[in-house]
C-alpha cells in the first residue's frame, strides 16, 4: 500500500532527477563557453510564459524537450513544445 505522502515523494524524487539533469547541462553548456539562461516559470501556460519571456528578453534562441509522443499524439495533446515551437519570437530547437 502507499501512504498519504506518496504524490510527495515522488515529485521530490523528480525535483531532484531535473535538477540534476539541469546541473548536468549548464555544466556542459558552460564548459563549452555557450551562453545561457535557465529561468524557472511557474505559470498554468508555460507555452505562452516561455514565448513572452523570450520576446520580453531578446532571447535568440529556444532549447525545449519533448516527451517523445511524435507529431500527431503531440498535436492532439496540445504540447508545451509543441505550442512553444509556435509562439516563440525566435528558432525554436526540441529535443527528444
Amino acid at each position: 500500500l502507499l501512504g498519504d505522502n506518496t504524490s510527495l515523494d515522488v515529485k521530490n524524487i523528480m525535483d531532484r532527477e531535473v535538477e540534476s539533469a539541469l546541473n548536468r547541462v549548464q555544466r556542459l553548456l558552460s564548459k563549452k563557453g555557450l551562453s545561457h539562461n535557465v529561468v524557472y516559470i511557474e505559470d498554468s501556460d508555460a507555452a505562452r510564459a516561455i514565448s513572452q519571456y523570450a520576446k520580453e528578453n531578446a532571447i535568440d534562441q529556444i532549447i525545449i524537450g519533448t516527451r517523445g509522443l511524435g507529431s500527431i499524439k503531440g498535436l492532439f495533446l496540445g504540447s508545451v513544445s509543441h505550442k512553444v515551437l509556435h509562439l516563440a519570437p525566435c528558432p525554436v530547437t526540441l529535443v527528444k
